[in-house]
């Protein structure tokens, strides 16, 4: 979008504001097309400082640049380019009054940059990789997209000896006791504190996978403590399946050289 010849060109907030309308109504059309998306925006801006003496001005050009954020619903537009102009503004502020004597000349461009976005979420059944360990996982076979309510059960009601533990009849007594509301199947790995919230009583705890376990989700939450697995499919790898973490020690130990047992101490990883 060019901004060179509007009225508002030296004034970066003012030009950001009276370019919503229009950002928000391309996020709209890009949402419907995608679904889903995440979006930051680029302010190109020319700025200009005195030279030595003062006997012209310098001018340069400099790109301030928003976070790439989520936006799932059209309800949330609003906010998230609220943060982003406050982003760019801060970006932009930082520049101008460090000493460097740069001010603004005028905003050249705003630019929207959209990417599709696909949050975690567990799916369908996926069978158990090779390269998990050997009975350190519980992985149900479901036939629905709620894996993550199935793996709670079967780490809350463990079958008893004899019975198979990745069949569904084991645990489809239980159904119906676990709040869900308000979070939607598959359950994204960032609807888990909403979900731990609304159920005080545990404490859950999500790794992915990359040469072993590695945490993407670590409850604060104090309770009875429950550590899932989100598995990948090799082949799509859009389609992801919490599987019941039972012994996370022992596929600690299997992933180590270190003899002895370990006892994991979380950080979590993300690229978002």
């Amino acid at each position: 979008m060019v901004s060179i010849g509007h009225r508002f060109e030296d004034d970066a907030l003012a030009f950001l504001n009276v370019m919503t309308p229009s950002t928000t109504a391309q996020i709209e059309n890009e949402l419907h097309q995608l679904g889903s998306l995440k979006v930051s925006l680029v302010l190109t801006a020319e700025l200009k400082k005195a030279a030595p003496y003062d006997e012209y001005e310098i001018l340069t050009r400099a790109y301030f640049r928003s976070t790439a954020s989520p936006i799932l619903k059209p309800g949330v537009i609003a906010q998230k380019l609220a943060d982003a102009t406050n982003q760019i503004m801060g970006k932009l502020e930082k520049f101008t009054k460090e000493g460097s004597g740069w001010r603004l000349n005028r905003c050249e461009f705003l630019d929207l940059h959209f990417a599709r976005y696909q949050p975690f979420r567990g799916r369908s059944y996926i069978k158990t990789p090779t390269y998990i360990p050997p009975r350190t996982v519980i992985n149900v076979k479901n036939q629905d997209n709620r894996c993550f309510e199935w793996a709670i059960l079967s780490a809350l009601y463990p079958v008893a000896h004899g019975q198979h533990p990745y069949r569904l009849a084991g645990y489809q007594a239980h159904r119906g006791g676990l709040n869900f509301a308000g979070i939607g199947f598959p359950v994204k790995v960032t609807d888990v504190t909403k979900f731990e919230r609304q159920i005080p009583t545990l404490s859950v705890n999500v790794f992915g996978w990359k040469s072993g376990p590695i945490p993407i989700h670590v409850s604060k939450q104090v309770g009875i403590e429950i550590d899932l697995l989100l598995l990948t499919d090799v082949k799509d790898p859009q389609k992801t399946h919490y599987v019941w973490i039972k012994d996370l020690a022992r596929m600690l130990y299997k992933n180590s050289n270190y003899e002895g047992r370990k006892h994991p101490c979380f950080t979590v990883f993300t690229d978002h």
